[in-house]
């Protein structure tokens, strides 16, 4: 919906009523004469890789593989209580002016509700990965048999890296990084490749605990590991809900 908002308060106002007064975020990045402004009003279910900030943010990377200059704004209305995206905005930077400054009658603005993230998901179903090796990862944690637990350890860490090595050749989606998600008991629960040319915010971790949560409509299990052929950035912080390891 584009229209023209005299200031930063009017669109608040037309926000609010569009989300009957539900606690809501809205995020654009500063910069232009015409401005795309996000907003939702999700609630964050128990486990679940999705709020209304982490939404926003994600559409306002759709098609984008690169952080925006100046970075982007995140308002939270008062009584939002989200704290997952606290990473993945220190990761894409923050807008360090005024936030109401660029809303104004000059500028156009495109005004639409984002939604959970669910394109390109199913690619990352981990049906045709093969069977996984019949351990259990609590179990090798406790034996105090160093080179087992490595051994078991190694064997996932050479499936992220195959996984790798299977897209080579497809650099035109993302950077080389792949992920595998593992439960307590070795079962694969997922793994996700760097996507980023489709959005900035797809690396391979999130992808990979977005497909799962999408899959099974479950948080991560408790203890359940996620081995990754590079140190996961700070944008992951609070998207494996502490279950994660």
């Amino acid at each position: 919906m584009k229209r023209r908002f005299r200031d930063f308060d009017q669109l608040l106002s037309v926000v609010a009523k569009e989300a009957k007064n539900r606690p809501f975020c809205l995020a654009y990045a500063p910069g232009a004469t015409h401005l795309d402004v996000y907003w939702s009003d999700a609630v964050r279910r128990s486990g679940e890789p999705h709020e209304a900030a982490v939404n926003c943010i994600q559409a306002l990377h759709t098609g984008r593989a690169a952080a925006y200059p100046r970075g982007i704004v995140v308002y939270r209305a008062d009584k939002y209580r989200g704290y997952m995206p606290q990473g993945m905005l220190e990761f894409v930077g923050a807008f360090k002016g005024d936030p109401r400054t660029p809303i104004n009658a000059a500028i156009e603005v495109n005004l639409e509700k984002c939604e959970n993230r669910t394109d390109a998901l199913p690619q990352f179903n981990p049906a045709g990965l093969g069977p996984a090796p019949n351990v259990d990862l609590k179990v090798e944690a406790r034996t105090g048999q160093r080179g087992s637990e490595r051994a078991v350890h190694r064997l996932y860490m050479m499936l992220a890296f195959a996984l790798v090595q299977s897209r080579i050749g497809k650099m035109d989606e993302g950077h080389n990084i792949g992920t595998v998600l593992v439960a307590p008991d070795g079962f694969l629960l997922g793994w996700g490749l760097n996507t980023v040319s489709k959005n900035y915010t797809f690396h391979a971790e999130l992808n990979a605990i977005q497909e799962f949560y999408h899959r099974t409509n479950q948080p991560l299990p408790e203890g359940c590991r996620i081995y990754t052929t590079l140190k996961p950035c700070r944008m992951l912080r609070g998207h494996d809900s502490g279950r994660g390891r």
